[in-house]
């Protein structure tokens, strides 16, 4: 039996929410202060986080998924579920975009 296109959509989003955001193995970060400095050994790059960035790296290096993600999050700004989970997808798929993480359900870095 095949699925219909919204079930099939409601599928993805479940096992995205169920996987778990990995750093890759060549970023080293540090903390500075309110920012984070990402630096992508494979690449000789660096990238300059602001503090809910930062703090964002810092739940991933915990191994949560994107679910757990939002779930800890989301008391500690004042924005409404929709939209931080919009904002979080953004972010994480600029970390994919730029190598320094692996999102297991879109086929890693």
């Amino acid at each position: 039996m095949r699925m219909s296109k919204e079930a099939e959509k409601d599928a993805d989003v479940h096992s995205r929410q169920l996987s778990a955001i990995r750093l890759g193995l060549h970023i080293r970060w540090r903390k500075v202060g309110d920012e984070g400095v990402v630096l992508n050994q494979d690449k000789g790059e660096v990238l300059v986080l602001n503090a809910l960035g930062t703090h964002i790296i810092e739940l991933l290096g915990q191994g949560l998924n994107t679910g757990q993600l939002n779930d800890a999050l989301l008391p500690e700004y004042d924005i409404d579920r929709s939209t931080l989970e919009a904002d979080i997808e953004c972010f994480l798929h600029e970390l994919v975009e730029t190598g320094v993480a692996n999102i297991p359900w879109r086929g890693g870095v």
